[in-house]
């Protein structure tokens, strides 16, 4: 990953089909632009970092004592060093900008500070964190040019990893 990361611009996802129930509500046809699976202002690695602990900490892991229950994770560029604490507020799990520590360049994209927070609400949560999961490379691979083959380039399929149900995204590059 280089010091200016990838940028997601220009990718829209739509659902093509859903076999079976899909927990998240999809159905074929749902457009999803990339600012509607992220909360506002939150980068899109950053976000990807955090969704195993995400998922955990919802589920009752501890990784501290259970009275102050959090983990550190860490922005994935290796030239920016952003640190988030994921911890439980109230019922919901958030996201908290910790450490700002620029190591060769700061973030590019966006201007964290310390305290900026996102706290992800079940109810609010505007696109299936599994999916973004399973969506997540292809976006990258979109963003930074990277073809596999025997596809179309600027077009891809993926499928979200809630079996027995399964939903198929396109991602294309508008």
């Amino acid at each position: 990953m280089s010091s200016n990361c990838f940028r997601f611009e220009n990718i829209a996802i739509e659902v093509e089909s859903v076999e079976g129930d899909c927990h998240a509500g999809f159905h074929a046809g749902d457009r999803f632009s990339l600012e509607a699976l992220i909360p506002k202002e939150l980068c899109p690695f950053l976000y990807h970092t955090t969704l195993p602990y995400l998922a955990a900490i919802e589920h009752g892991a501890l990784f501290s004592l259970p009275e102050n229950n959090f983990i550190i994770v860490q922005c994935p560029n290796p030239t920016v060093g952003v640190a988030a604490k994921i911890h439980q507020t109230g019922k919901d799990p958030c996201i908290e900008v910790v450490s700002i520590r620029t190591k060769k360049s700061d973030c590019p994209y966006f201007q964290f500070k310390i305290g900026d927070n996102w706290i992800i609400s079940k109810g609010e949560t505007r696109f299936c964190s599994r999916a973004y999961d399973s969506l997540f490379p292809y976006l990258n691979a979109l963003s930074s040019e990277i073809r596999t083959g025997g596809i179309d380039k600027d077009v891809l399929a993926v499928t979200c990893p809630s079996y027995p149900n399964f939903v198929t995204f396109k991602v294309e590059r508008l």
